[in-house]
């Protein structure tokens, strides 16, 4: 009988075989894009806006302790934070 039969269900496809099979058939419809176009003013906005920007990375931190986040005003208190033990218990807990 014809209910015992499985009902026939439509496949499901991946995106990246609709999209191997709209390469190899270019007379397939393609699908509209989406308006990406970005508008003058919002670029010159993002422009003014970055105008005196500097990235972080290229400030000199020359005694920062990263593990620590913590920022130390010479040498010496440098290599001497080192040496606490909130900074060595740190930098173990960033290892793991």
């Amino acid at each position: 009988p014809q209910n015992y039969l499985p009902l026939r269900q439509k496949s499901k496809r991946l995106k990246v075989d609709r999209d191997m099979e709209d390469e190899m058939d270019p007379s397939r419809k393609k699908r509209k894009a989406k308006n990406t176009e970005v508008s003058e003013g919002l670029k010159e906005t993002v422009k003014e806006m970055l105008q005196n920007y500097v990235a972080r990375s290229s400030e000199k931190l020359p005694f920062y302790c990263r593990v620590c986040a913590k920022q130390l005003d010479n040498e010496a208190e440098f290599l001497e934070h080192k040496k606490t033990k909130f900074h060595k218990l740190a930098v173990k807990e960033e290892q793991k």
